[in-house]
């Protein structure tokens, strides 16, 4: 696709656990973690999961990356900040700590330090990322953390408030406000359909100066308009088990952060949990972009458009 440059949201490790002896046939080479390390990956690891089969695009154009939940500290966080993180004087974020008994522990997982980084669309036009670490946190409640991640929104926001016709776009792995599939309910009790609870609380209010955000976490495709918002693009649907075909009515009300923010119902969300990537083409207008929804083959699947901070998308009619 010749691209100019390649967001990654992060969640790029996944071989955490040994082969099951009944699935050898399925994972057989698989490496495992290596024993008696408080972390999960490791360079072989890497190479399989990610180096190797990510080789095509490490070559095609620049990559910029946010670490996942799959990257926090005591599970692939090493190798995401020795491999990919872009800053200097990173590398040991996620260095294992010695505990009180003198064993060494995982590293406590704590947002790392908001950037930006500034794309050159046109000779006019010019996108700023701002990338925030949402690794750690919670996805069905605003506990404790929600006040240790605000900073970082806090941070981003300043990075973006001086706008003179640039544009931003948030960039972080946890949604601010997605929903889930209702078959994730259980049975008696409760159902929030909002993800990433924490995160809508540590970012409530701090939206305002952006065009897009755009996440990952969930394992589909989607985009939610709220009245007032930033339009939320999730793309989580790179290449591990997808969510659930069904269940993705719009919900009634809109994500709570904590007592006292409470967002308004969304206006219109589009749902496809299936595989792919999308394509981003600046539109004449600035600020407008054109987003095309890519199956692995290269097929394009639904169409999107972001303008004046909203988002929309259609899927594409089946040639006949």
């Amino acid at each position: 696709m010749e691209p100019d440059a390649v967001i990654f949201n992060g969640d790029f490790f996944y071989r955490e656990a040994a082969c099951p002896t009944a699935s050898q046939a399925e994972c057989g080479s698989s490496p495992p973690p290596v024993g008696g390390l408080p972390f999960t990956d490791s360079a072989y690891g890497w190479l399989a999961d990610v180096l190797l089969p990510m080789t095509p695009i490490l070559s095609k154009a620049p990559l910029i990356v946010t670490r996942g939940n799959h990257e926090e500290c005591n599970r692939a966080g090493n190798g995401y900040f020795l491999l990919f993180d872009p800053r200097t004087g990173t590398e040991g974020t996620c260095a294992p700590v010695a505990g009180a008994s003198g064993v060494l522990e995982a590293a406590p997982t704590v947002p790392s330090a908001t950037y930006a980084i500034d794309l050159q669309v046109t000779a006019t036009r010019t996108l700023r990322l701002a990338i925030v670490d949402s690794a750690g946190g919670s996805d069905t409640k605003a506990d404790a953390f929600a006040a240790v991640q605000r900073p970082a929104y806090e941070s981003a926001a300043r990075l973006t408030q001086q706008r003179h016709g640039r544009e931003s776009w948030l960039v972080t792995h946890r949604p601010v406000y997605a929903y889930v599939t209702s078959t994730f309910a259980q049975p008696g009790a409760p159902f929030n359909p909002w993800s990433s609870v924490d995160q809508t609380a540590a970012s409530f209010g701090l939206l305002g100066t952006y065009d897009l955000v755009f996440s990952s976490h969930l394992h589909l495709a989607q985009a939610v308009q709220i009245p007032g918002q930033p339009g939320q693009l999730v793309l989580g649907n790179g290449g591990t088990l997808l969510d659930p075909a069904v269940g993705y009515e719009l919900p009634a009300t809109g994500p709570v952060g904590a007592p006292g923010q409470t967002y308004p119902a969304p206006s219109w969300a589009w749902v496809a949990p299936r595989f792919g990537y999308a394509i981003a083409t600046p539109s004449a207008d600035g600020g407008a972009w054109r987003l095309q929804m890519k199956d692995p083959l290269g097929g394009t699947f639904a169409r999107c458009g972001v303008r004046s901070g909203s988002i929309y998308c259609a899927d594409t009619p089946p040639l006949s």
